[in-house]
């Protein structure tokens, strides 16, 4: 094993190895990737990996809108299929929050996002069974969705070694030893 890398992520999850392969894509420097036990088996394992752009902040809608537009592209643009399914997402609101949703859900308009502004007789049509009472408001996000945690892992981790990187599983981490400045 190569001692010396310019770049050191630890965890092999969805984030881990989506560090490893935007580094290696970069060639800013020599990257690996340890993982305790094996790719995706802690919790990107278990994600229900959605996809969406509404957020409470600008800078996370805008950064959340480029992600859900990398990941509909992905099979494109890479050649795995990561299923990404988009399947909308309903938001539920109660008279205590309905205002500040209102607002938040305009906030998303202005950045760019779809959302639409439901009445519950809307939500009972594509959801039958759902218990509306004391529902003042819902938003749906048609363009939100989700994406196979496991195969999205893998696709990073394939692209980050097509690139150069170096990724270690039943690789545990259990300190770290500096000398200066350097890990």
């Amino acid at each position: 094993m190569n001692k010396n890398y310019d770049f050191l992520i630890i965890g092999g999850g969805v984030n881990g190895t989506s560090i490893a392969m935007h580094l290696s894509e970069m060639g800013i420097g020599s990257v690996a990737l340890l993982e305790k036990k094996g790719l995706a088996t802690g919790a990107t394992g278990r994600s229900g990996a959605m996809i969406r752009e509404h957020y409470l902040t600008p800078e996370l809608v805008r950064m959340s809108s480029k992600a859900r537009s990398f990941f509909e592209q992905w099979p494109a643009e890479y050649g795995y299929e990561i299923n990404f399914h988009k399947t909308g997402r309903i938001l539920l609101f109660g008279e205590n929050d309905a205002n500040s949703a209102r607002k938040n859900a305009n906030m998303n308009r202005m950045e760019g996002v779809s959302i639409e502004t439901l009445d519950t007789k809307a939500v009972s049509k594509m959801i039958p069974d759902a218990v509306l009472e004391d529902i003042e408001l819902a938003l749906f996000e048609p363009e939100a969705g989700y994406a196979d945690p496991v195969a999205t892992t893998y696709a990073f981790a394939s692209e980050a070694i097509k690139n150069g990187a170096d990724i270690y599983t039943d690789c545990e981490v259990t300190g770290f030893m500096t000398r200066g400045d350097r890990v």
